[in-house]
């Protein structure tokens, strides 16, 4: 297991607050074993809820980006709405 240190500074406050979470290993810091052990564990026990987050919110997270890169390579501003409808339809080519 190792550690990385996290720095988070409130700028409300103006304080800084250092985090040393430990890490099982793996892709994004460990955070992909943690999605996958609370994925296990939501169908093990047949309840979405203790995810914390819907189907939907999962999807919406994951277009946002995709919209977002799209903006960033046409140099424009995306309507997401718009977007989302247009992927869910398969109309939306290469992002």
């Amino acid at each position: 297991m190792t550690t990385t240190v996290q720095t988070v500074f409130d700028f409300l406050t103006r304080t800084k607050t250092v985090h040393s979470p430990p890490s099982d290993g793996g892709g994004h810091g460990g955070g992909d074993t943690g999605l996958t052990r609370a994925f296990v564990h939501a169908v093990a026990k047949e309840d979405q809820s203790v995810l914390g987050v819907t189907p939907e919110e999962v999807l919406d997270s994951h277009l946002v980006i995709f919209a977002g890169e799209m903006a960033r390579k046409e140099g424009r501003m995306v309507d997401f709405e718009e977007f989302k409808r247009n992927a869910l339809a398969g109309k939306v080519g290469k992002v």
